[in-house]
C-alpha cells in the first residue's frame, strides 16, 4: 500500500493527513467478491477430485465467505439490499462453474486459512526487526513432483496481468520471502490463477422461424454455449465462431520460479518499505498523493481523499480509528495485500 499511494497509507494507518485513522464501514464490493471468488476456487482444488461433491462444497464456501462480509457490513448499520446479495452471488455461481468445468486442476492443493505476520530483517540483514512486521495472506500451496512448494494465489481480475508485470510483481515476492522464512522450505515460486470477473452471456439468436445462433463475434460468450446452442437449434458451429470464441481469454495460469537471490532480495526491498513507513509515521516526511485511475477507481479512501478533514461528511462513511502506533488493540480488519506494519503501542 505505502508504496502504491503514501496517502492511502496514511488514511488507514498514520494518520497524518486527517488528525486521525479510518476504517470503511462498507466493504468493497470487488473487494468482497474477490475474497469469496478467492476462497471457493481453493475449496475445489484441496478437494481430492472433481465430484459433485467437490462443486457443491465450493459453492457452499462462496456463499458463506460472502455473506460473512455482508454480515459484518450490516453489523456497521450499513444497507446491503437483498437484491444485491442475490444478483452477486448469481454472477460468481455462474463464474464458478464455468471455472470449475474449464480449468485444470492443481494437484494436492494445500489451504493456508491464516494470515502470515513476520518480522523483516533488520537493517543490517543479521536480525529481525522487533518493531516492523509484514503481513501477508496466502491461498495455498503445492509441492511439485521434485518436493518443490509453490505458492498458489487465485485473483478476480477486471482485466488479465500481463505475464511480465506478474514476473515482476513484488507481492508475490513478498509471499514466498514470508512462506520461506515461516517454514524454513525453500520456495520455487508461485502460481498465480487469474480469472476476468465477467460472466458469460448465452448466446445471440437470430432468424424468423428458422432461427440460428448468431454469429456476431464480439457477443460474450463461450464456445461450449455456443456449441449448446447450435445443437438446440440444429445447426452447425461455423469455423469463424469457434476460432473467434476460442481465442477469447477468460483466465490464466502463470507460473513465477524464483531464484533464491530474488528472495533475498525481497527481504531488503521489505527493510526500504519499512524505512519510508518510519518517516511517514514519525511525521518526517508528508504523505504524498499518487492520483492515477486503477488506483483510486479502488482506493477505499477516494471519497475523502481531497478533503480528509470534513469529518461531517467522512462519519457518514467510516469509522473513525487511531493511528496504529497508538492503538493497543492490533485487530485491523478489512486489509487486504500486503502490508509493513508496526506492532502496536502499548499504553
Amino acid at each position: 500500500m505505502v508504496n502504491t499511494c503514501e496517502a492511502r497509507w496514511d488514511f488507514r494507518y498514520g494518520g497524518h493527513l486527517a488528525g486521525h485513522t479510518f476504517r470503511p464501514l462498507e466493504v468493497g464490493p470487488y473487494l468482497s467478491q474477490g475474497r469469496a471468488w478467492g476462497q471457493a476456487v481453493a475449496a475445489w482444488h484441496s478437494w481430492n477430485g472433481d465430484t459433485i461433491e467437490s462443486r457443491l462444497h465450493a459453492h457452499r464456501v462462496l456463499i458463506e465467505t460472502f455473506m460473512e462480509d455482508v454480515h459484518h457490513q450490516r453489523e456497521r448499520w450499513v444497507m446491503v439490499p437483498n437484491e444485491r446479495i442475490a444478483l452477486t452471488l448469481e454472477h460468481l455461481g455462474a463464474m464458478l462453474d464455468d471455472y470449475m468445468s474449464t480449468a485444470e486442476k492443481l494437484g494436492g492443493l494445500i489451504r493456508l486459512e491464516h494470515e502470515y505476520l513476520l518480522p523483516i530483517p533488520s537493517k543490517t540483514g543479521k536480525s529481525s526487526s522487533n518493531r516492523w512486521r509484514f503481513q501477508g495472506f496466502i491461498d495455498g500451496f503445492v509441492v511439485d513432483g521434485n518436493g518443490h512448494d509453490w505458492l498458489v494465489e487465485f485473483k478476480l481480475r477486471t482485466q488479465l496481468t500481463p505475464v511480465r508485470i506478474m514476473r515482476r510483481s513484488r507481492q508475490v515476492r513478498f509471499y514466498a520471502w514470508a512462506r520461506q522464512r515461516e517454514t524454513g522450505r525453500p520456495i520455487a515460486g508461485v502460481i498465480v490463477d487469474e480469472r476476468l470477473n465477467q460472466s458469460a452471456n448465452p448466446v445471440q439468436i437470430v432468424g424468423g422461424k428458422a432461427k440460428r445462433p448468431s454469429e456476431n463475434v464480439s457477443q460474450i460468450t463461450t464456445v461450449r454455449l455456443y456449441r449448446d446452442a447450435c445443437a438446440a437449434l440444429g445447426t452447425e458451429p461455423t469455423d469463424k465462431m469457434l476460432t473467434a470464441l476460442g481465442a477469447r481469454q477468460w483466465g490464466q495460469r502463470i507460473s513465477v520460479p524464483f531464484r533464491p537471490s530474488q528472495l533475498e532480495e525481497a527481504g531488503r526491498e521489505l527493510v526500504s518499505a519499512a524505512q519510508k513507513i518510519l518517516e511517514l509515521d514519525s511525521g518526517r516526511r508528508y504523505p504524498l498523493r499518487n492520483a492515477q485511475k486503477r488506483l483510486c477507481s479502488w482506493c477505499d479512501f477516494d471519497a475523502i481523499c481531497d478533503e480528509p478533514t470534513d469529518d461531517l461528511y467522512a462519519k457518514t462513511l467510516y469509522e473513525f480509528t487511531v493511528a496504529k502506533r497508538d492503538r493497543v488493540d492490533d485487530d485491523e480488519e478489512g486489509s487486504n495485500g500486503d502490508e509493513v506494519r508496526a506492532l502496536p503501542r502499548a499504553s
